[in-house]
């Protein structure tokens, strides 16, 4: 009923829940090679199982950042202002600000659709174009969200790229929050350099997040973490904490996990990156095998890939009519659209699972595409 809820409350029901409409019925039938082998295999959320036996043995386990940039938004904007994202990038991004926050949510495109070199290049000309668009149109630019490694494109920014931006934002005296949730996560020996090791022209500007569900497959703990050199917005988080508190037998049990520096350093990495790496060697002679075309930057457990032949016609509409085909077919995957892809017809496709359960859904691409369109 209208006038019952807040502007802020009726604004989120407009907008459609992608997560709410496929994953929930995904997750509900749920694939099982014993107990439900006809059910719907998940390589579309990125979770990290590939070493799930591993911390089974450590410790009971089952995701969160997007409480920290919820409260970061509420804390660095005002309703109605906005904030830059570099795209693609994770589709909750927008939830996340906007939908408690109201804080507008704005594209900067920085994919491009070729086959050869670096598509997911960094452009500081574009976001300078980007920014310079919002402020034409209006918008109140309060920050720029920067993930890296890049979910979906697993693009590793560098150091002097990293820095560039810093500079920038610096000048524009903007915010920048840097989501480095898979910065463990970097597979072909790729040298990874944090924004915290980086020279930071405005400290008082620049906030550092990262959460234990990627990286350590700690999913279900749901913690995620700010560190940032303003006083004044760690003071706010420490009272918005409250409605989001972390309970401290749970504190205490990542605590312990991160002190085990010699079981992460000497098992648990080594392990996960050995994985990680056969995974994505699987994935892609796969893909070449099929013709398929992708992009793999060198991080994440998931892969850019393009299934534009398989468009009749190049739309966001055929796009979603084949992702729903996958899915009647029993396979999850997230498309680009969700991902904010400029361009119909990319999926990311998770790898960071156990072998077979990638081995099955890769078999049920070629069941319901692949013998059907050769």
């Amino acid at each position: 009923m209208a006038g019952m809820l807040s502007k802020r409350a009726d604004r989120a029901l407009e907008t459609t829940d992608f997560l709410g409409s496929y994953l929930l019925q995904a997750l509900g039938n749920a694939y099982n090679p014993i107990d439900n082998p006809k059910g719907i295999v998940n390589l579309g959320t990125v979770e990290n199982k590939t070493c799930e036996d591993l911390w089974i043995k450590k410790i009971v386990l089952q995701d969160g950042v997007t409480g920290i940039l919820n409260a970061a938004a509420l804390a660095i904007g005002d309703e109605g202002d906005t904030i830059l994202c570099v795209t693609p990038s994770f589709g909750r991004f927008r939830n996340d600000i906007e939908d408690v926050a109201g804080v507008r949510f704005y594209e900067v495109p920085m994919f491009e659709e070729r086959d050869k070199g670096d598509a997911a290049e960094f452009h500081l000309n574009v976001i300078e174009k980007y920014y310079r668009k919002a402020i034409d149109e209006g918008h109140n630019v309060r920050g720029l969200i920067l993930c890296n490694p890049q979910n979906p494109t697993g693009k590793v920014y560098s150091k002097q790229e990293v820095g560039t931006l810093l500079k920038f934002c610096a000048r524009k005296k903007i915010h920048i929050l840097v989501d480095e949730i898979f910065a463990l996560s970097c597979h072909e020996k790729t040298k990874f350099t944090s924004v915290l090791q980086c020279d930071i022209p405005d400290p008082s500007r620049t906030h550092f997040m990262w959460g234990f569900s990627k990286d350590l497959s700690l999913s279900g703990f749901r913690c995620g973490m700010l560190y940032s050199k303003n006083a004044r917005l760690i003071n706010h988080l420490r009272k918005s904490s409250a409605y989001g508190t972390i309970s401290a037998p749970t504190q205490i049990m990542l605590n312990a996990i991160i002190s085990d520096t010699e079981w992460l350093d000497r098992v648990y990495l080594p392990t996960y990156r050995k994985r990680l790496q056969e995974n994505l060697e699987f994935i892609r002679g796969w893909l070449k095998r099929h013709s398929i075309p992708f992009y793999c930057g060198s991080a994440g457990g998931f892969i850019w890939v393009n299934l534009t032949k398989f468009l009749p016609k190049k739309t966001y509409e055929e796009e979603l009519a084949l992702f729903e085909r996958l899915l009647k077919g029993g396979l999850y995957i997230c498309p680009g659209k969700e991902m904010f892809s400029p361009y119909p017809g990319w999926f990311r496709i998770t790898f960071s699972v156990q072998k077979d359960r990638l081995a099955e859904g890769l078999r049920r691409i070629e069941n319901k595409i692949l013998s059907t369109w050769l």
